[in-house]
């Protein structure tokens, strides 16, 4: 017999004998697939899968996550087939529908008994422009020596998630006058609606230099990811004066820049050394917006955003 529907049981008895198992997504469904034809059907019920899949969404209606400090428990994975440790497992966020985007959210594995484990998203600190209600798509792998099982899953009820970057939090900037952030060390000048900067939406940030001393201020960036290649976007809506901007880190060692700004979508490439060092520090960098000149000067940015190229 070339192919046939098996049961759990006898699949682990296939895998105790020595017998590859490969679980792959077919046509919506997971299946079993062992390297002599066999198929063995492990959706529907989670008790009867090799790896128990039990959405917790089904029986929970109001799961939010609004900022990093926010998590829960979307989904409780059961070893059914009893050979996997914690770090066998892989959760990761595939999806958000309708149009979400999910970079900035992250899915994590905590044992919660000894064949249980919950699936917990939070806020991962990216930049991400989404703050609705989502059905949250989610790839999960697991692998060991004998058996290996990837499929897709899709919450049952939708979300309420909002992990946009908050500017307007004290610690996210720094002027003369208030915020909390890093860098720069020493400010000059102030910033007027800080929280503007974080859409295109014609509002925006006023930096004005204080007294005759060129103006110098900073905003905390959100984690970006490792890559080789970045661009800095930044859209100034009024400018009067020389100003410029530089990505350092957390000691206000430069890592990339100065980049001149001028009115409109400004742009900037960077790759290289300087590509390296910021992915080196992705966790710790900060934007500084410094006056080129002395004298009472000021630009407006309706947007800041560091990015993957």
């Amino acid at each position: 017999m070339s192919k046939g529907k098996l049961t759990r049981r006898v699949a682990l008895g296939m895998i105790a004998a020595g017998a590859l198992v490969t679980v792959s997504e077919t046509l919506g469904f997971s299946s079993v697939t062992l390297n002599r034809g066999y198929n063995i059907n492990v959706a529907g019920d989670p008790e009867d899968e090799l790896l128990g899949l039990h959405d917790v969404t089904d029986s929970n209606q109001s799961i939010s996550i609004s900022n990093e400090d926010d998590e829960a428990t979307v989904f409780r994975i059961t070893d059914n087939y009893g050979g996997f440790e914690l770090s066998d497992i892989q959760v990761s966020v595939i999806g958000l529908e309708p149009n979400g985007d999910p970079n900035g959210l992250e899915a994590t594995i905590q044992s919660s008994s000894i064949r249980d484990y919950d699936v917990i998203l939070k806020c991962n600190g990216m930049e991400s422009s989404s703050s609705e209600s989502y059905f949250v798509e989610l790839n999960f792998f697991a692998s060991d020596d004998h058996v290996s099982i990837d499929a897709d899953r899709t919450t049952s009820r939708q979300i309420s998630i909002d992990c946009s970057y908050d500017y307007d939090d004290s610690s996210s900037y720094k002027d003369a006058e208030s915020g909390d952030g890093a860098q720069p060390s020493d400010p000059e000048g102030t910033i007027e609606n800080p929280g503007s900067v974080s859409e295109k939406d014609g509002e925006s940030a006023n930096i004005e230099s204080g007294g005759g001393e060129a103006g110098k201020v900073g905003y905390s960036l959100p984690t970006v990811p490792l890559s080789n290649n970045y661009e800095l976007e930044v859209v100034v809506s009024d400018i009067k004066g020389p100003w410029n901007v530089d990505v350092v880190n957390e000691n206000g060692v430069t890592l990339a820049g100065p980049f001149g700004l001028s009115s409109g979508e400004n742009t900037f490439e960077i790759s290289g050394d300087d590509a390296t060092d910021i992915a080196s520090n992705r966790d710790n960098l900060y934007l500084i917006i410094e006056q080129g000149s002395s004298g009472n000067q000021n630009v407006s940015i309706d947007y800041i955003n560091l990015r993957e190229a």
